[in-house]
């Protein structure tokens, strides 16, 4: 979620450059999506810290290009933490979250911008 998709598996021909995060079915390596492009702006709005990926594969049940959304929790002492899936809704929106001590406002010297240098 910190940087491009560098993927070596089998499908590494079907994931195009510069995207964020990939969807792959477990059982089927023919079904997967590009859940959008991988971006580092940051967003912060009512005290949630967020970051958006969009213009992922075109998603045929909202006529609309997915989009993955992680939002970062302040857990103290968690260290870096990594995302976790929480749920895909009806508008192709996969949601994340990520909990992590460095999303917290007194994390020592680091900034909410540190989140990706450091992790």
């Amino acid at each position: 979620m910190c940087a491009p998709i560098l993927y070596q598996g089998t499908a590494a021909n079907k994931i195009p450059a510069g995207i964020g995060a990939h969807q792959q079915n477990a059982t089927n390596e023919n079904r997967h999506y590009d859940l959008g492009r991988f971006s580092t702006e940051l967003s912060f709005a009512d005290g949630i810290l967020q970051l958006t990926y969009i213009n992922g594969d075109y998603c045929r049940t909202a006529a609309t290009n997915r989009t993955a959304i992680l939002t970062f929790s302040c857990v103290s002492g968690s260290g870096a933490g990594q995302p976790v899936f929480l749920y895909e809704d009806n508008d192709c929106n996969y949601v994340f979250e990520w909990e992590t001590a460095y999303a917290c406002p007194n994390s020592g010297s680091l900034s909410t911008g540190s989140i990706f240098g450091i992790v």
